[in-house]
């Protein structure tokens, strides 16, 4: 975990005043943010707090908010997307970054974008009901993009499968849906999961495998499991589902209803352990405490305990203080997230994040399909590392190895 920064009133170090995407490079050494607008800053990650992380590299090009972020561990190529209706592909040589031409085709904003596995493509979520998925052309040095067009609205999340053919989308039309993204040019036809037997169309570029109409509030975050057959996802109505896909067989669908502010990320620790973060601003953990065909998930615990001492520290009253401004505080101190002080000066959470949590990012070692330990970003402008067994959470049931 980052140490504390004195001059940060008993609170974690900020990099930024708010930070809305990140991503590593393959080794973790570097990694690339955007502080909620048009730039992306790239960092050498050093172990310990992030002030003592150096700024390498900025890249500029887009004309407005950054959406997403993503670094190919395979090419070293980052892919970035924004509310310019553009994405970039950036290339290190000769020292520093230069982007490439994306040619993306679409009348709305990019809301969010990742590479697949392989890093020889990538998907970008847009708001004009539609996905680009690219490829990249070298008689013309550019990225070009096949449309998948059976949206019916905003697309805000997207993540790939680890085959590197099968797209898990969601928007703002309350729906997820897999799709095919195959593309014969550069994807192989081995299906080495046995697919063929239950998405019949997964050659068929932009065939719609599975769709699942499970919550009431547009989807903010879906992930494939490590083994590709279990998918999570979170809604805007305080809602995170899990499906388990089988053989000859309708998925199996659970979806939990919570008490508390909406989700904004969820990912994958294994294939029977999940963390979901969001407005709450503290990561959730659930567990699969049923069988392989037939899972059943539960809440287990919240990973930032709060109040614990460090969490979120003593704010500095304030002397002076108008009312409307005491009014405020003191309606914020009463909503659902705890605060620390009286109402009278500035409200400190008590979490180590102090503002939404972004998204989360969980870095697997090498082949192994598990982790006990993940990144999130927030508004707040922190960049926190959690580790279960460092937090002492118990591993049992978790499929950690």
């Amino acid at each position: 975990m980052a140490r504390k920064s004195s001059a940060d009133d008993g609170l974690e170090h900020r990099l930024h005043r708010s930070v809305s995407c990140f991503a590593f490079n393959g080794d973790r050494t570097q990694i690339a943010i955007s502080p909620n607008d048009s730039n992306i800053l790239v960092y050498e990650v050093t172990p310990g707090s992030t002030d003592q992380w150096k700024l390498l590299h900025e890249l500029k090009g887009h004309d407005s908010f950054v959406s997403g972020i993503d670094w190919s561990a395979t090419t070293n190529l980052i892919v970035s997307s924004g509310h310019d209706r553009n994405a970039y592909v950036w290339r290190f040589d000769g020292g520093k970054w230069s982007p490439t031409l994306v040619i993306l085709r679409i009348n709305r904003a990019a809301n969010c974008v990742q590479w697949s596995p392989d890093g020889n493509k990538f998907a970008v979520g847009s708001a004009a009901k539609q996905v680009p998925v690219c490829h990249y052309e070298v008689s013309n040095n550019w990225w070009v993009s096949k449309m998948i067009k059976r949206h019916k609205s905003s697309i805000l999340t997207l993540d790939w499968h680890r085959n590197n053919k099968f797209l898990l989308t969601g928007g703002s039309d309350y729906k997820t849906r897999i799709f095919s993204a195959f593309i014969s040019d550069i994807d192989s036809t081995d299906d080495e999961e046995d697919f063929e037997n239950i998405f019949k169309d997964q050659f068929k570029f932009g065939a719609i495998l599975a769709e699942f109409d499970c919550s009431k509030g547009w989807i903010e975050s879906v992930r494939w499991s490590p083994s590709g057959f279990r998918v999570a996802f979170v809604g805007h109505d305080s809602t995170i589902t899990f499906v388990q896909i089988l053989e000859g067989a309708e998925p199996n669908v659970q979806c939990l209803r919570v008490k508390n502010l909406p989700f904004r990320e969820v990912i994958f620790l294994s294939d029977d352990c999940i963390v979901a973060a969001g407005h709450e601003c503290n990561p959730y953990l659930y567990v699969n405490k049923g069988s392989e065909a037939t899972p059943n998930w539960e809440f287990r615990e919240k990973l930032d305990k709060e109040g614990a001492e460090g969490a979120g520290g003593a704010a500095k009253k304030s002397s002076k203080v108008s009312a409307f401004a005491a009014s405020k505080l003191l309606f914020q101190s009463t909503t659902s997230k705890g605060t620390s002080g009286s109402g009278m000066g500035p409200t400190v959470l008590k979490t180590r994040h102090q503002n939404q949590i972004t998204e989360c990012k969980v870095l697997f070692e090498d082949d192994s399909e598990s982790s006990s330990s993940f990144w999130s970003c927030g508004t707040d402008g922190r960049i926190l590392n959690w580790d279960l067994k460092k937090l002492g959470i118990s591993m049992d049931g978790l499929n950690i190895s």
